[in-house]
């Protein structure tokens, strides 16, 4: 980020209080975002499956365990990211 778009963006951060999200930034929340929402579709077409009485596929547990691990992955990355913009946000000037 340049740093004119950096003291604009501390800038109107404290006026109005509401943070901006740097492009680079929203970019990867909405690739996380995109792959949570894929592997939710994942999931519940294996349910769907399942639960029709289809036979399970060898590996089946190894894809959702996998799955639920991603989810774990992109969950831990966010909470992250949300700790070091609110410190970063609400530190003091100066």
């Amino acid at each position: 980020m340049k740093p004119a778009t950096y003291i604009a963006a501390l800038v109107r951060s404290h006026l109005v209080a509401d943070p901006p999200l740097p492009p680079a930034e929203l970019a990867a929340l909405e690739r996380a975002a995109a792959e949570v929402s894929a592997i939710g579709r994942n999931l519940n077409q294996i349910a769907r499956a399942i639960n029709s009485g289809a036979p399970v596929p060898q590996g089946t547990a190894s894809v959702i365990g996998q799955s639920v691990e991603a989810v774990e992955a992109v969950r831990e990355a966010a909470k992250a990211y949300v700790r070091v913009a609110v410190a970063s946000w609400e530190a003091p000037l100066g």
